[in-house]
């Protein structure tokens, strides 16, 4: 098997940064016992020169949340025409925003579970709410429409 030169990209501006660190130090191991080179790199300003100046084979995103997982760093890997792990720039912003991902996976026949979209400052937020306590009842999830 051919050594391959992998970045791997963490951190990032995500509240879920230190997680991401977590992950990427298990993976960068886990290929090194792999007997790939591997450079652990943070997803901040410098990022793209440090992508540019490094001949890496592959980067393996290990990012969580927004800039990450949201289409912007597969955005910026397709531009510097360096292949990676993981899905594709329409995907991954499809995937972030949880209301349109219903929408394509309905769309699509999967099965998904009920859910209702409540806007923060609307005049029916309030009232959403509630029809989703009587639907779901105390097994409620309320999530961010664009968060972890």
């Amino acid at each position: 098997m051919a050594r391959l030169s992998i970045a791997v990209v963490q951190g990032g501006p995500s509240s879920e940064a230190e997680v991401s660190r977590a992950s990427s130090a298990g993976i960068a191991a886990a290929l090194l016992e792999g007997g790939h080179h591997v450079v652990r790199l943070e997803l901040g300003p410098y990022l793209a020169e440090s992508l540019r100046t490094g001949a890496y084979d592959v980067v393996f995103p290990a990012v969580h949340g927004a800039v990450g997982e949201d289409g912007a760093l597969q955005g910026l890997l397709e531009v510097l025409d360096l292949p990676y792990v993981g899905s594709g720039v329409l995907a991954s912003a499809l995937a972030m925003d949880k209301r349109y991902a219903r929408v394509a996976f309905g769309a699509a026949g999967l099965p998904i579970a009920k859910g209702l979209v409540a806007v923060r400052g609307r005049d029916d937020a309030g009232a959403v709410a509630r029809r989703a306590l009587g639907d779901v009842s105390a097994r409620l999830v309320v999530k961010p429409s664009t968060g972890g």
